[in-house]
């Protein structure tokens, strides 16, 4: 006798149905002699065997598409004619710090890596590693490491050019307004496609001095932290907000700061948020006429 069960597997929005085909011998009365009988059997038990091999074959490789596609991986690559701002760290705590900008012609550079995926899951093949920070919410040191050959401004001033991009960094405060060169953070300016970018990292300061506003320059798009209680920002010392209004930038995009809280108070001073899930495209035509814009780029990335 032969029994047929059907197994059904599902994967969001559609269903696949295999039939699994189960043998059972029946051994009864009058077998003996009958071999004309046996060898019929024994042949229709290796065909079914053969049948369930591949079908074994094709429930594992479904089951292993749908763990792949639970992963939720930064776009490489760019065919918009825009220049790609994504959010890329693998981190809950800090999930808007890191991010990867990535020029019209394909040229990505990563900022703040950290809780990165790791090569085999994902090549983002960065042309430059920027760090703003030397702590660990700022570091990731296997990712770091993978591309030995890869320039880099980890804390400190330096400068870069690379095809597509002209990096250089201008020493801020992390905590207070002292600045030298141990004073703990980097505000780091990008220069791509026509557009400027400044990162602020964890700066503490209080407002700007006139010689880092003449070094960072006019400013497009400003990364801002608006609550970090480690730098002694918070929303009601309005640390961020006196840094963006100096500095007086077309986009404003928030990293140090919790939505649910910080949000009513950007729209406030500010006016609508606009939230892009993951990655934010944008070119010189495209920024807006006014000021203090406020971009939110959220981040769902999943590496595992």
């Amino acid at each position: 006798m032969i029994y047929h069960m059907k197994i059904k597997m599902r994967k969001k929005g559609y269903s696949k149905v295999v039939k699994v085909v189960t043998l059972g011998l029946v051994l009864g009365l009058g077998l003996s002699g009958c071999g004309k009988a046996e060898n019929s059997n024994e042949t229709e038990v290796t065909n079914e065997v053969e049948t369930t091999s591949e079908i074994t074959t094709e429930v594992t490789t479904e089951i292993a598409t749908t763990e792949t596609s639970q992963l939720i991986l930064p776009v490489v690559g760019n065919d918009t004619g825009k220049v790609l701002i994504q959010t890329v760290t693998g981190s809950v705590v800090n999930p808007y710090l890191g991010c990867m900008i990535t020029s019209s012609n394909g040229e990505s550079i990563i900022l703040n890596p950290h809780t990165m995926p790791t090569r085999d899951v994902i090549e983002l093949n960065p042309v430059a590693i920027l760090q703003m920070r030397s702590q660990d919410e700022y570091r990731d040191p296997a990712f770091i490491d993978a591309y030995p050959d890869v320039p880099k401004i980890l804390n400190e001033e330096g400068e870069i050019t690379t095809n597509d991009f002209h990096i250089y960094s201008v020493q801020s405060s992390f905590l207070g307004n002292e600045i030298n060169d141990n004073s703990g953070s980097v505000v780091m300016v990008i220069e791509v496609d026509g557009l400027r970018i400044a990162h602020f990292g964890d700066i503490g300061q209080d407002e700007l001095t006139q010689d880092q506003l003449d070094r960072i320059g006019k400013i497009d798009i400003a990364f801002m932290p608006f609550d970090n209680v480690h730098s002694g920002m918070t929303l009601e010392n309005e640390k961020g907000f006196n840094l963006a209004s100096q500095l007086n930038s077309k986009i404003v995009i928030p990293t140090r700061y919790t939505p649910d809280t910080a949000n009513p108070l950007l729209e406030e001073k500010y006016g609508d948020i606009t939230t892009y899930e993951n990655i934010f495209e944008v070119s010189t035509e495209e920024l807006p006429e006014d000021t203090l814009n406020i971009i939110e780029i959220t981040n769902t990335h999943k590496y595992k």
